[in-house]
């Protein structure tokens, strides 16, 4: 009896030394919007088509960054490779589609990179691209779809407007995706910047 309850009094205390030290997105940062229905016939996340070099020339620049958060640390990460056929609508907004290449994650650990390209997260072999399109922009507000993880969603969040480019950070839930695991928080941090 005595031996159960000093085992049990260990988990107890693990369990809260475990969630004192995760690390979590911050609160001033907005969630996005993303519908609970999974878009069916619009999964593109294997999508692995890439822009021609005279193609993106003509399109706005875009780049995709993002901050996960585990036990006892935040890691930031980037997108080497993405593609962009954002163009300016008549009203002067955003509108096009953004792949991001998932192989060309990277994140500020070696090993943290190598590890969130396994089955245990992002899975870029079998998932190679992940695709997100604006479809309008009004008031301040996206509109569009996202594909991660092979899953295709409506999402909306908030953009801010600059003299040089549209900017976007916010928070969503990797489980809307179909990424579940519990090493890391699986809320991810993410920013967008597209360049006028």
């Amino acid at each position: 009896m005595k031996k159960t309850f000093t085992f049990l009094i260990v988990i107890v205390g693990a369990f809260i030394i475990w969630n004192l030290i995760q690390t979590k997105p911050r609160e001033d940062i907005q969630n996005a919007e993303v519908s609970s229905e999974v878009i069916l016939g619009e999964n593109i996340g294997s999508d692995t088509a890439r822009v021609s070099e005279e193609g993106i020339k003509n399109f706005l620049e875009t780049k995709v960054s993002f901050k996960g958060f585990g036990p006892g640390k935040e890691h930031s990460g980037s997108f080497t490779s993405v593609d962009s056929t954002m163009m300016l609508d008549e009203n002067g907004m955003p509108s096009g589609r953004v792949v991001v290449f998932m192989d060309s994650l990277l994140v500020d650990t070696e090993a943290v990179t190598k590890h969130l390209k396994t089955v245990d997260f992002f899975d870029v072999v079998k998932f190679e691209t992940s695709i997100f399109t604006i479809e309008n922009i009004t008031n301040g507000k996206a509109d569009g779809s996202m594909t991660i993880h092979g899953v295709t969603k409506k999402i909306s969040f908030d953009v801010t407007e600059s003299n040089e480019d549209f900017n976007a950070t916010f928070n969503i839930d990797m489980k809307d995706f179909g990424i579940n695991q519990t090493f890391a928080n699986e809320v991810v941090e993410l920013s967008v910047s597209i360049k006028k």
